[in-house]
């Protein structure tokens, strides 16, 4: 079996692959496929804490991937989360691969992103809004400087001082890239406004997007929780990566349905199912993202046929003796 830390992963992942994975992902997702999935959300009380587990078998191969969160000092001391990827060979039996699996969750969610950008964003985007400033937010605008020639980014996030290092880190992924303390501000005229925040509110007033305008949503999965107002989502057709889940879990789309400003005629589906160009009426293009274990499926693949062809990892004899 082999194995790789975190740090492996990172290395071995770019953004343009994970983008391209993750548009193949969603046509598979999306399409009548020899594919399996299933995911379940687990929460203990004492001690508090929880689980994400994301399964996905295709092609022989099983992936399985849980991502934890816990307080090992106390609620009331910060959280602490991590997160670990087994991919097995089904036909052997056997274990293939155990991933250290924070930087393959960042590059796999931020080149989903990408490509859902790709089939949305309106030609000659070139402006983006970013909010949020965490690892998600970082990964995001990698992918997105990779996807597009960024003329002109603005970061909002709450914690401005963050905003600002990253602005000033990622200062090569456009002409301009700064911090904006309104995300009113951050988001007028953007071409691609992206969310990537821990918020359960709207990080920005929806009337502030342009007509056109692409917002991808990649917070707020869970079914109380958004990061778009309902101004916004009366604006706009809606798509995501996993239609039943995020009628579920992604209170974004959740909660405008509920509330009657997502008309259900604008509530589009899947986007690995979008095969011509989303209508070009005016309305705001909304993406939500609540992850697919098929993009974990294609992308734990890729990065163990590279750490395989490179010589990279630590090769244990765990199961050997079923071999």
């Amino acid at each position: 079996m082999l194995i790789l830390t975190n740090a492996e992963v990172d290395a071995l992942v770019t953004p343009e692959d994970a983008l391209a994975l993750a548009a193949e992902a969603y046509r598979l997702h999306a399409a009548p496929r020899n594919l399996a999935t299933a995911r379940a959300a687990l929460r203990g009380a004492d001690p508090p804490g929880g689980a994400l587990v994301l399964a996905g078998l295709g092609g022989g191969d099983l992936v399985v991937k849980s991502n934890i969160h816990g307080w090992p000092d106390g609620p009331a001391a910060p959280r602490r989360t991590a997160s670990l990827l087994a991919l097995w060979d089904l036909r052997a039996a056997l274990p293939r691969a155990l991933l250290g699996a924070a930087a393959f969750n960042d590059h796999r969610t931020a080149g989903g992103l990408a490509a859902a950008a790709r089939l949305l964003a309106p030609p000659g985007a070139r402006r983006l809004a970013l909010f949020g400033a965490g690892k998600i937010a970082r990964a995001a605008l990698r992918a997105m400087a990779a996807a597009f020639p960024l003329e002109e980014v603005r970061i909002a996030s709450r914690d401005t001082t963050r905003a600002a290092a990253l602005a000033e880190a990622a200062h090569d992924a456009a002409p301009s890239v700064r911090a904006v303390g309104d995300p009113a501000q951050a988001a007028r005229g953007a071409d691609i406004l992206l969310c990537a925040t821990s918020s359960d509110h709207p990080v920005f007033p929806g009337e502030a997007a342009r007509e056109g305008a692409t917002v991808l949503l990649a917070g707020a999965t869970r079914g109380e929780a958004r990061e778009a107002d309902d101004a916004l989502m009366r604006r706009a057709h809606v798509w995501a990566d996993d239609a039943a889940d995020a009628l579920e879990n992604g209170g974004d789309i959740r909660l405008a349905l509920a509330s009657g400003a997502l008309d259900p005629a604008r509530w589009r589906g899947e986007i690995g199912a979008l095969d011509v160009p989303p209508p070009a009426d005016g309305r705001v293009r909304v993406f939500k993202s609540v992850g697919i274990a098929t993009q974990d499926l294609l992308l734990a693949r890729h990065v163990v046929a590279l750490a395989e062809a490179r010589g990279i990892g630590l090769r244990h004899p765990m199961f050997g003796a079923w071999a």
